[in-house]
């Protein structure tokens, strides 16, 4: 049977089977388009608020109170509920438990250069609005953004078992949560991707102290810093696997918590090929510094190691994932870049690191 190349736009009812792109699936509408306790919000005459079905009984600022505690609505100035958030996701064809089709590797197959995340997660800055709703972001991403902008604030789509299968809603710093995202809403002009140049570095003018381990490194006294012992920078999803490594001590603002290392990672023979860093890329709760090999490193890492050596100078290798750090032609450090599972915020770099050197490092600018 030919798939139909056209999507279902409706919501089913319950248990009722549909066909989305040829694929036959099960609609799962646990709950009604609109909210039955949503009450209706009226201007009158005099520009002020009034309720529709509004208790009586109670004063002004307790009968504002009440309402918003039931969810009925809004203050102005304020964010909306959290089942006012879900209504409007419902209303835009997103609910709890959402399918795609039955099959994932047959719908993955079918559309190869779809980003397609099955089982994400719905989150906005206070938290967890869906648990699980399958997501073809090349199809979904305008409607989320619709949804976003009637709520007033960005979705971010997490992977399944992200920030890690044991989380727990308050466990961990929604900051934290949230830079494990591979996909956001930018429903403001600041949420677009910020370019600058190095020299307006460091991005964090506030002081930060990061963890360190010390030990010997090629039989010389050295240091490393990574992101896993410093959870409050960590991401799994868009961060992970970033160290630099240093010859020498740890410069101040730098915590030592292990100091008996032994550091076993090899240089490379080969010649290599001498990149630079380019601009800092600032991606919603991402910064990076990017390479003009197309590497990045966690803007955090690099400001604090990194930018206060003299006179370094990098080389690319081969048969080497690290960056090497040289000073006067030796080797002194290696510099490991991080992994990015967010495609636009990888697609974006790439499309600034395409133009001239000199357009990238002038001035900052906006890229969507």
């Amino acid at each position: 049977m030919k798939p139909h190349d056209k999507r279902h736009s409706g919501e089913a009812e319950p248990d009722a089977e549909i066909i989305v792109d040829g694929f036959y699936i099960r609609a799962f509408a646990k709950h009604r388009d609109v909210d039955d306790q949503l009450a209706v919000v009226c201007e009158n005459k005099g520009r002020r608020r009034e309720f529709a079905g509004k208790p009586k009984g109670m004063n002004k600022q307790t009968r504002k109170t009440k309402l918003l505690e039931d969810g009925f609505m809004t203050a102005p100035g304020q964010s909306m509920h959290h089942n006012q958030i879900l209504a409007v996701l419902r209303q835009h064809g997103f609910a709890e438990g959402r399918l795609i089709a039955f099959s994932k590797s047959g719908y993955r197959k079918y559309y190869r250069g779809h980003f397609v995340v099955f089982n994400a997660q719905i989150f906005s800055r206070r938290g967890r609005v869906l648990k699980t709703a399958d997501l073809d972001l090349t199809l979904d991403a305008d409607k989320l953004t619709q949804a976003a902008r009637v709520v007033g604030e960005n979705f971010f789509v997490l992977e399944e078992n992200s920030p890690n299968p044991f989380w727990q809603p308050g466990s961990t710093p929604m900051d934290r949560v949230l830079r494990d995202a591979v996909w956001w809403t930018r429903i403001h002009p600041r949420d677009k991707d910020l370019f600058l140049p190095l020299d307006a570095g460091p991005l964090r003018r506030k002081r930060v102290r990061l963890n360190c381990s010390m030990g010997r490194w090629q039989n010389r006294p050295a240091y490393s810093v990574d992101l896993w012992d410093n959870p409050e920078w960590e991401s799994g999803r868009n961060l992970s696997g970033a160290v630099v490594q240093v010859l020498g001590r740890p410069p101040k603002g730098l915590r030592p918590t292990e100091k008996d290392e032994i550091f076993t990672a090899e240089i490379s023979k080969t010649r290599g090929r001498p990149v630079r860093p380019v601009f800092y890329h600032h991606a919603g709760l991402l910064e990076y510094v990017w390479f003009s090999h197309r590497a990045a490193v966690p803007a955090i890492l690099y400001d604090h190691t990194v930018r206060r050596l003299d006179s370094v100078s990098f080389t690319w290798h081969r048969d080497s994932s690290a960056i090497h750090l040289r000073q006067a032609g030796e080797v002194v450090g290696l510099c490991w870049p991080c992994d990015i599972s967010a495609p636009e915020v990888l697609a974006n770099a790439r499309r600034q690191l395409s133009r001239p050197f000199g357009e990238n490092t002038a001035t900052g600018e906006n890229c969507r």
